[in-house]
């Protein structure tokens, strides 16, 4: 009883999944073609521009901004005047990174992947922590969010470390491990925040790139679209195109059941 049935639902799926592989692969192999090709000019312009580096450069002058904001809050600001601290200058903190980093050589620490770039910031914050006078204003925008008395009790007993108590060392000690954990968190928090932006960016681009490519194949017949339909049409292409090679697999693995 149920047997026919099952065979008669079973066979009309089939039959319109295979009406749909052949209606729509065409157009699921056309978009991606966009999508190959959105994603081959988003590559080249980054070969050939310095995309990368003036992105890490904005964002890396922002965050040094942010930070230095946060130091000039009032309640923040007194608690690093009643320690002996100078409030950092933005400017000054990303020179002296590219000074610790690639002694001057903005270029190429900039053009790093976001991941090496931080990993060049965690080395360069060590010799700061070491050496607070190679880069004051570097290294006091890394400890924006630490404690000020840890941060002061780290520069102030640098250099007389080796004369003091056990106690007193121990107490040192602790106060630059505290100042280190903060950093590497700061550190850390620009990794993540810089690589969210540039693949937001990187996803506007394509968006766009393919809108651009898809309203143009359809300029070529705007009387039958319109320029309404031909932009509507664009949008959706331009959402569908990075993910079409994988609805081609899909829909070529259809046909062949």
């Amino acid at each position: 009883m149920w047997s026919p049935m099952i065979q008669s639902v079973s066979s009309s799926i089939q039959v319109f999944v295979e009406l749909l592989g052949d209606k729509f692969l065409p157009l699921a192999m056309a978009l991606s073609t966009v999508g190959v090709a959105t994603m081959a000019f988003i590559q080249m312009a980054r070969e050939i521009f310095p995309i990368r580096r003036k992105f890490h450069e904005f964002q890396a002058r922002r965050w040094f901004d942010q930070t230095a904001a946060h130091v000039q809050e009032p309640e923040v600001l007194e608690a690093w005047k009643k320690a002996g601290l100078t409030p950092p200058d933005p400017a000054k903190a990303f020179h002296q990174l590219v000074r610790l980093t690639t002694a001057g050589d903005a270029g190429a620490v900039l053009s790093l992947e976001i991941e090496q770039l931080a990993g060049q910031m965690a080395a360069a914050s060590r010799v700061a922590v070491d050496s607070p006078s190679a880069g004051p204003d570097f290294l006091h925008c890394l400890a924006a969010y630490a404690y000020p008395a840890d941060l002061a009790d780290v520069e102030k007993t640098r250099t007389v470390y080796a004369s003091l108590s056990k106690e007193d060392q121990a107490a040192a000690a602790e106060a630059r491990a505290r100042v280190q954990h903060f950093i590497q968190r700061s550190i850390d928090g620009f990794q993540v925040s810089v690589s969210r932006r540039w693949k937001f960016w990187h996803h506007i681009a394509s968006l766009a790139i393919g809108f651009a490519i898809v309203l143009a194949a359809l300029s070529q017949r705007r009387k039958e679209w319109g320029m309404a339909g031909a932009v509507l049409i664009s949008i959706v292409a331009a959402f569908v195109a990075p993910v079409s090679k994988d609805l081609v697999a899909a829909l070529q693995q259809l046909r062949k059941k």
